[in-house]
């Protein structure tokens, strides 16, 4: 079963579907390499090893792509059944892998209300990564959703306490919400 970005299980369906994307480019590639050298007598001078070369570079980017994967923790079902019951009618996003040019930043959880973002970050990462990633996607949403605020925090109970605030609140434009959320699943992983 196919899990979309923003629901949790993405990260844990993401690490099998790359994992065995993985797998298959490696195993086309010996086995290219391997037909080059039953054909040719053991002779590795010859054109299925350079076809073999050059597919090693999708194999390792694969490789690669898989490994950032494996890097990340999924969420718990019993946090996701949590969130879900606590964010009420606000947009959530759940695992969420955000970059900028010098550092990524794993969002657990995003909670989405009109022009209110609040996240929850697991990182053990210092208070000016996660400063530069909250300027970044102020920056970002800004850009074209005009003003939107943006919290991001390490604690649990401050981001318990912003859900609570926000779930309250009544929705007045459920159009900037999506947007938002578009934006936020365009600019991570």
């Amino acid at each position: 079963m196919k899990t979309e970005k923003g629901c949790a299980g993405y990260i844990r369906y993401q690490q099998r579907i790359r994992t065995i994307r993985t797998a298959i480019l490696f195993a086309v590639v010996f086995g290219v390499f391997a037909a080059g050298m039953i054909l040719n007598d053991g002779e590795r001078r010859n054109l299925f090893s350079i076809a073999a070369a050059v597919l090693c570079i999708p194999a390792a980017m694969s490789a690669v792509s898989m490994i950032m994967m494996w890097m990340r923790k999924p969420v718990t079902s019993s946090f996701a059944g949590e969130m879900q019951k606590a964010s009420g009618d606000a947009r959530l996003l759940m695992e969420l892998y955000v970059t900028t040019k010098e550092h990524g930043l794993y969002l657990h959880a995003a909670v989405i209300r009109d022009n209110r973002v609040a996240a929850f970050v697991p990182d053990e990462r210092s208070s000016a990564v996660i400063e530069e990633v909250s300027l970044h996607l102020r920056s970002a949403l800004n850009q074209s959703c005009g003003p939107v605020q943006v919290f991001l925090t390490k604690d649990p109970a401050d981001f318990r306490e912003q859900v609570a605030e926000m779930s309250v609140a009544e929705t007045t434009d459920p159009e900037l919400q999506e947007e938002i959320a578009q934006i936020l699943l365009s600019l991570s992983l």
